[in-house]
Order: structure tokens, then C-alpha cells, then sequence
């Protein structure tokens, strides 16, 4: 007699079709859906850890600093590891906790900026205590004054004797004495803490990063929190080093780039093109990553500008992505310019740009992303298409912007014949600034006129 077959479980499926299933039941598109379905997490111990793995996966994102400190402090150390991607907005408000609300300006040229990163990246092996020196340094090297408490001494204290004292006082009250009026009107963030905190997400792959100061702050506020801003971002990176592959802060103030030397499995970068760093450095930084394959050049409009302390007008001698910059990187197989100024021109966006993606990357370019709110010219319009029907091998093409008049015989046809023959999705799109014939084509619809049309020749042949 045939034995009878079972009927599979959901636990005697392979662990692959489990995943899937865990997948579809937290579908981060469908919140109400994923809230539906939480209860199997409590099914059994394999379904929690099993479905509690994909749900971390998904990208969390903070507002603040101490928001992120505060759910990794409640998280469960055993499921942590889980976390693969997070998001950060590091404003004013979240770096004032880190400075403890007690100091008054910042001063930094770009020398001491430079100065302010060699300390962090001699500090990227210390253990978690030592870097809150490494912060209160960084302070001092960016010419934060002292508090006047500080002062009052009756004797001058010594750097280290400022160090400990400020760090005993100001950044780690002790426990055991009720909080001061001071303490709850100014919360403070142990850097210890915040430290261990990070090693926490020991499978950290991607961070995303948003610096700048508060709404409305201009370049000159005396609430600028670059210095600490850039001991945070340093801080992040050095805590993942061994597993981050993204990392992106498109939206952050000036910054050397030297806290990204030889990060091991980083494969994509996103930032605005803009850093301290001389176009030497940053290449010789970026070469320094093996594995970096894709690279993003984000501009966010120019209103950031004021909102990140920074000055629009001197951002053309701080460009640090640079032609040949691009020509000297390892082959990419992603590369994205996105200009979302409406008002500034592109520093990135350029023809000799354009010439380095065809004279470097045209053979191992897989994805090709061009994107501009402003007005550009008819020559770089047509460079641009001239440049993305040359990459012979991309698959991926995702093209748009705009152009001040009609650009001769550009129709729907024309545009077609710039779309690569190994093209397999995306869109191309060219609007025009004073007239409605806005063109737009699909790369899946031209690759099937493409195709119905070989086979009809074929036929008649």
C-alpha cells in the first residue's frame, strides 16, 4: 500500500520558502499588513527567530541621536546583530546632547577641519572609553571656548586635567545622584555608551546620514554643530567598518573624506561631491575601498545649503568628485548624478564627466542615472544621450531633464535610437522649459518595437 503523502508545514518547507513567506507577511509597503500578521513572531521560538531576522532588515530610521541610542538600548543584544540598515537625522538637536548645551560658538577654518578629522582617524582602534577624549579633543582642536565652570578653579588644569574633568562632569553624571534642573533641561549622551551602543549592530550594512543645523540656521549661526557632526559621522563608520557596504550622506556639511580609507566591503557611496578633501585625496580615498562599485553624486536644492551651514556660493572650490577623480576609480557598475537645484548650476553634471563614464566605466556600467530639476544646455542635453547610447552594456538607464528650447528633431522616435541595445528598463525623459512636447520613452517599449521589428524582418527574409 502507497504510504500517504503529508501535508507540508510551514516549518517542514525549506528555510528559503519560509523566508519568502516571512517576506510577504512584512511587507514594509503595507504597514497595516505587516502589524496584521506580527503574531507569528509568538507562534514558537524557531518562527520568532526566523521571522524577527527579516524583519529587521528593513531600513530604521531615527530623527534623532538619541532616539537611536534609546531603541538599541531597549532592543534585545541577541537580535541586534539583526539590523542591517539604518537612517539618521544628526541635527543641531541631536549634537547639543552630545556637547552636553553648554557651549556657546564654533570656529573651524578648513585647516583646523582637516586637523579635527587626523584626530578622529587616529582614534578609529581606541576602545569605547577613549573616545570621549577623542571628542572632547575634537572640540578643543575645532575652538569650542570653555565652560567658565571650568575656569573657576583657582589654578590652570592642565589639557588632560580639563579632559577628565569635563568628561567626569559634564558628560557622565553619576548615577547614583538625582539629576540637577540642569541635567533635565540639557539630557546628555554618554559617549561610552553611545559607543558600545553602535558595536552593538555587530551586522550593520547600511547607514544613512542627514547632518545640518536646525530650520532656517544660516552659515554663520552660533549653534553650528559641524565638529560634532563629523566626530558622529566618523564614529558610525568606524563602528561598521568591517560590515558597512552603503553608506550615504548626501545632505551634510563640508567634511574631509579620509574617514572612508579602506573600508573593506564598501560597495556603494552616496554624497554630495562636495568635502575638504582636494580631488587627490578624495580619489586616492575612494581607490583605498576595494570593493566600491557604486557610486551616487546626490545636490539637494540649494535651500539645504542654509539649513547644513553651508555657503552656496563657496561650494565651486570645495568640489572633491571631479572628472578625473572619476576616470581613476575602480570600474563602477552603478554611477548616478541626481542635481535637485533648480537654481545652481551642476558642478558634477558636466561634459568632461560625461567623457570619464564612457572612457573608464562604458564596459562595466550596468546601471546609468542622470538626473537635473535646473535648465540645462542643448550641448550637455545631447551629450548626455550621446553618452548613455555608448554604454554598450548597460542594462539600466533611468535619464531626465530639461532643456531650454526644442532641441532640433528631438521627438519621441529621435530619443528612442539613444537607448542602448542591452537596455532591458528605465525611462528617458527630456521637457522642455517653455513648451508643452515634453518626450518621454520607456526602455521596456522600445526594447519590443525593437524586438517585434527583428522578427517581422526576419519573417520577410
Amino acid at each position: 500500500m502507497e504510504k500517504q503523502r503529508e501535508t507540508p508545514t510551514l516549518l517542514s518547507i525549506p528555510l528559503e520558502l519560509r523566508q519568502d513567506v516571512y517576506l510577504r507577511l512584512f511587507n514594509k509597503w503595507v504597514p497595516h499588513q505587516r502589524d496584521k500578521y506580527a503574531n507569528i513572531l509568538y507562534v514558537c521560538h524557531q518562527t520568532h527567530d526566523e521571522g524577527l531576522e527579516i524583519l529587521l532588515r528593513d531600513s530604521k530610521h531615527f530623527h534623532t541621536l538619541p532616539a537611536l541610542l534609546t531603541w538599541i538600548q531597549r532592543g534585545n543584544p541577541r537580535y541586534l546583530r539583526f539590523v542591517k540598515s539604518i537612517s539618521l537625522h544628526a541635527y543641531e538637536e541631536s549634537m547639543k546632547e552630545l556637547r552636553n548645551g553648554i557651549w556657546n560658538t564654533v570656529s573651524m577654518e578648513e585647516e583646523e577641519a582637516k586637523k579635527t578629522q587626523e584626530t578622529l582617524d587616529e582614534a578609529v582602534k581606541k576602545d569605547a572609553t577613549a573616545w570621549e577624549e577623542t571628542y572632547v579633543d575634537t572640540l578643543l582642536k575645532a575652538g569650542i571656548p570653555w565652560p567658565n565652570s571650568l575656569e573657576s578653579v583657582g589654578k590652570p588644569l592642565s589639557k588632560i586635567a580639563k579632559l577628565r574633568r569635563m568628561i567626569k562632569e559634564m558628560l557622565s553624571p553619576p548615577q547614583e545622584a538625582a539629576p540637577s534642573a540642569d541635567v533635565r533641561q540639557n539630557p546628555r549622551i554618554s559617549i561610552p555608551t553611545l559607543v558600545t551602543a553602535l558595536q552593538s549592530l555587530s551586522g550593520l550594512q547600511s547607514i544613512w546620514v542627514n547632518t545640518g543645523g536646525k530650520s532656517g540656521a544660516s552659515a554663520t549661526s552660533p549653534e553650528a554643530y559641524l565638529p560634532d557632526q563629523q566626530f558622529l559621522l566618523s564614529l558610525l563608520v568606524s563602528c561598521s567598518r568591517e560590515t558597512l557596504r552603503e553608506l550615504s550622506f548626501p545632505a551634510a556639511g563640508l567634511t574631509p573624506l579620509t574617514f572612508l580609507r579602506s573600508m573593506p566591503q564598501l560597495r556603494l557611496l552616496r554624497f554630495s561631491g562636495y568635502s575638504l578633501s582636494s580631488p587627490e585625496e578624495t580619489l586616492e580615498v575612494l581607490r583605498s575601498c576595494p570593493k566600491l562599485r557604486e557610486m551616487s553624486i546626490y545636490r539637494y536644492p540649494e535651500f539645504y545649503d542654509k539649513e547644513h551651514n553651508t555657503v552656496t556660493s563657496d561650494l565651486e572650490r570645495h568640489v572633491s568628485f571631479t572628472p578625473s577623480v572619476l576616470a581613476g576609480m575602480h570600474p563602477l557598475t552603478v554611477f548616478q548624478i541626481s542635481h535637485m537645484s533648480s537654481q545652481v548650476s551642476s558642478h558634477t553634471l558636466t561634459l568632461d564627466m560625461l567623457d570619464a563614464v564612457v572612457g573608464t566605466h562604458a564596459d562595466s556600467l550596468r546601471q546609468i542615472r542622470i538626473g537635473a530639476d535646473g535648465t540645462i544646455s542643448d550641448e550637455l542635453a545631447r551629450k548626455i544621450l550621446e553618452t548613455v547610447r555608448d554604454l554598450q552594456k548597460v542594462e539600466i538607464v533611468e535619464i531626465r531633464f530639461k532643456v531650454r528650447f526644442e532641441m532640433s528633431g528631438l521627438g519621441k522616435k529621435e530619443l528612442a535610437e539613444f537607448v542602448p541595445v542591452s537596455a532591458l528598463k528605465g525611462q528617458m525623459a527630456v521637457y522642455r522649459e517653455r513648451h508643452s512636447k515634453d518626450v518621454t520613452v520607456k526602455i521596456e517599449d522600445v526594447r519590443k518595437e525593437r524586438e517585434a521589428q527583428f522578427f517581422e524582418e526576419e519573417r520577410q527574409t
